[in-house]
């Protein structure tokens, strides 16, 4: 999988990153900062704690099986 990264075989607009033995994509786009940007204005003003937002979700598509964890 690294090869694959390392090739430049990852669409434009892409981030790549291998966790936990599985390849993440996350598409880059200006939206996708400001609706980060706004939930983190929404947390701070609601007075939630820090360590209880959680930054990134997995979620598994149809047909895709999730390793489990020992």
């Amino acid at each position: 999988m690294s090869d694959l990264i390392e090739r430049g075989g990852i669409p434009e607009g892409y981030q790549a990153e291998i966790f936990d033995g599985r390849l993440i994509m996350t598409p880059q786009s200006p939206e996708q900062h400001w609706t980060v940007r706004d939930v983190e204005g929404a947390v701070t003003a609601a007075g939630i704690a820090r360590e209880r937002v959680f930054g990134d979700v997995l979620i598994t598509f149809p047909g895709e099986t999730t390793p489990r964890r020992t």
